[in-house]
């Protein structure tokens, strides 16, 4: 399964290749929200690969998604879970500017994977449905004192900081220390913004996370837009 496709069709075939993944292996893609920037390549690789997909109905309400021209559609709702072969998802919900917008908690092999990226605080909900995960994505998108040094104008930078914006680095390390246990294994920083943060930034505030937490085996990876992040096997 793939969660998103936010780069244009052929640059998801490119990265899904060089992983070593065979585009034409995946069954299924599970979208978080209709924002452009997860669903750009969507149109185009789902229909090529004759893919599911399991979204909100919103997220087809509000976008450019034509339903008719989908392999299958399947509608999600926060809580309650969906297979896909052998993995369990079960969809949350995180307090964001879109329609619909879901974290997931990914269960296969005894594995459990929790996935939160474009949330603007840690709710309750999001702490239970991702605590004590083996591996966790986990959005770290802005350090606020670049954010608000930065060149973005007032309302945007009002926005990112909002309770439905996205998660700073101090809000990804206060979030850290609750989730992450000893039994947490690998932790990757994703959705960093280029202009508002530094790889190093989020780095430094995961590592406080995790000591706080007792997590003293946690490998932490910061993930980059523009290159390939490393694999993770759990």
């Amino acid at each position: 399964m793939l969660v998103d496709a936010g780069f244009s069709a052929r640059e998801l075939e490119r990265r899904l290749i060089r992983c070593g993944i065979d585009p034409s292996s995946l069954t299924a893609i599970v979208i978080t929200h209709e924002h452009s920037d997860h669903i750009k390549g969507l149109n185009l690789f789902s229909r090529k690969y004759r893919l599911n997909l399991f979204s909100s109905e919103k997220v087809l309400e509000c976008s450019s998604i034509m339903k008719k021209r989908l392999s299958s559609f399947h509608s999600i709702q926060s809580g309650i879970p969906f297979d896909i072969g052998e993995i369990e998802v079960r969809p949350f919900m995180l307090p964001h500017d879109a329609e619909d917008t879901f974290g997931f908690s990914i269960r296969a092999n005894g594995a459990h994977i929790a996935y939160a990226t474009d949330l603007g605080f840690a709710s309750r909900l999001v702490v239970e449905e991702m605590k004590g995960a083996d591996a966790i994505i986990l959005e770290a998108n802005h350090d606020i004192g670049m954010l608000l040094d930065g060149p973005y104008p007032w309302f945007l930078k009002e926005r990112l900081m909002s309770r439905h914006g996205h998660l700073s680095n101090k809000g990804m390390r206060e979030l850290v220390e609750e989730i992450s246990c000893g039994s947490t294994r690998f932790l990757v920083l994703a959705h960093l913004s280029e202009v508002n943060n530094r790889p190093d930034r989020a780095l430094h505030e995961a590592k406080l996370g995790a000591k706080k937490a007792g997590s003293k085996h946690l490998k932490i990876v910061v993930s980059s837009q523009k290159e390939i992040t490393e694999m993770v096997e759990l």
